[in-house]
C-alpha cells in the first residue's frame, strides 16, 4: 500500500512501521491473555481437585456415586462461570463455597424470582 501526500511524499514506510506496531501490540495482547489462561486453568484444576478430594471423604467407597457428583459438579462450575449477575453470583459463592450444583440452583431461582420482581 503506497499513499500520497498532498506534498506528494510516499508514505509506504510509515504504514509499514505503523502495521509492525499493530503486529507488536496484538502479540502482547495474546502473550497477556495466555498468562490471563494459565492462571484461570490453575485456579480451575485446584478447586475441582477440593470438590473431588471432598466427594471422596463423603463417598469413599462408592464410586458410581463419586463420579456422578463429581461430574454433576463440574457442570455447575462450568454453569457459574458464565453467569451474568455479579451480585447474586459472589452471594451465592459465599454461602456455598465449593458447591456448585447449590450455587447453581440458588443462582436460578434468585434470577428467576428477580424477574418476576421488576
Amino acid at each position: 500500500l503506497v499513499i500520497i501526500s498532498t506534498s506528494g511524499e510516499s508514505t509506504t514506510q510509515t504504514s509499514q512501521e505503523d502495521k509492525k506496531i499493530a503486529e507488536k501490540k496484538i502479540e502482547k495482547k495474546k502473550q497477556f491473555s495466555a498468562i490471563i489462561d494459565d492462571k484461570q486453568i490453575e485456579t480451575d484444576k485446584r478447586i475441582l481437585a477440593e470438590v473431588k478430594a471432598k466427594i471422596k471423604r463423603e463417598y469413599p467407597n462408592d464410586f458410581v456415586t463419586q463420579k456422578g457428583i463429581y461430574d454433576m459438579q463440574v457442570d455447575a462450575y462450568e454453569y457459574m462461570q458464565t453467569v451474568t449477575n455479579i451480585d447474586i453470583k459472589k452471594e451465592v459463592e459465599r454461602e456455598y463455597p465449593n458447591d456448585f450444583v447449590t450455587q447453581k440452583g440458588i443462582y436460578d431461582m434468585q434470577i428467576e424470582a428477580k424477574e418476576k420482581m421488576e
